[in-house]
């Protein structure tokens, strides 16, 4: 009997809780035990090219981009309170052509937009 109420608490709790929930950075091999003192830099690329969704009253169609994104790391292996941890600082950097048609507008008139810049950087400590 103690388990039903137990049961809906948590279905309850969580249908509640859906609305604020986040999704996770999961990194592989983020809980690997490495040597006191280890370092390493990793550099990373990413392109993402294709169409883009838009709400329905947006008045974009055949809307279009090529993003590519380069990104810095820095890893170090630490001990913290005798266990094993690491520090992972990540700074990304992005660029992007963005095209589009506007409704009602005269194809002499219409352009192209890139947009560059900074993105968030990122720290982790896991230990």
């Amino acid at each position: 009997m103690l388990r039903v109420p137990s049961l809906l608490g948590c279905l309850i709790a969580g249908l509640l809780s859906w609305h604020v929930t986040l999704a996770q950075d999961l990194t592989p091999r983020a809980y690997v035990i490495t040597p006191t003192g280890s370092n390493a830099v990793i550099l990373t690329y990413a392109n993402s090219e294709g169409s883009v969704t838009l709400p329905g009253g947006v008045p974009i169609t055949d809307a279009r981009s090529n993003v590519n994104v380069f990104a810095a790391s820095y890893y170090r292996g630490l001990d913290f309170f005798g266990r094993s941890a690491n520090l992972t600082i990540t700074v990304p950097y992005g660029f992007g052509d963005f095209k589009g048609t506007v409704f009602d507008v005269p194809d002499e008139q219409r352009e192209t937009r890139s947009d560059t810049g900074k993105e968030y950087p990122s720290c982790r400590k896991v230990g």
